[in-house]
């Protein structure tokens, strides 16, 4: 599994979770799946 697929399935994982990104740590996982992403950009 290359490391762009395995950001997909963490972001598919937060996505099932349904996080609350109003919240302080709904804002942090969001922050750091987006980092990653941006990462392998």
């Amino acid at each position: 599994m290359t490391i762009s697929e395995r950001i997909s399935y963490i972001k598919g994982l937060a996505d099932g979770l349904e996080l609350d990104t109003t919240t302080k740590e709904g804002k942090v996982l969001n922050a750091i799946i987006d980092l990653l992403e941006d990462m392998v950009d």
